[in-house]
């Protein structure tokens, strides 16, 4: 899936983006799937756990070579 397409997931669910609107940009999804603090290892709730993240570092590290 693209990051547009998580998106316009989001936004077709409500979910609201970090500056509290219903309109997602690409580069906040970019964000949530490149930094592990989303994971809740420091001052942040955890969105995201070890494995998915893993796995997505995995997929975009093969996309970049």
């Amino acid at each position: 899936m693209s990051i547009r397409a998580i998106a316009e997931k989001f936004e077709s669910h409500g979910i609201p983006s970090p500056y509290n609107n219903l309109k997602w940009g690409t580069q906040a999804i970019a964000n949530i799937l490149s930094y592990d603090r989303y994971m809740g290892d420091a001052d942040y709730r955890a969105i995201i756990d070890r494995d998915l993240f893993d796995r997505v570092q995995a997929i975009r590290h093969s996309r970049t070579k």
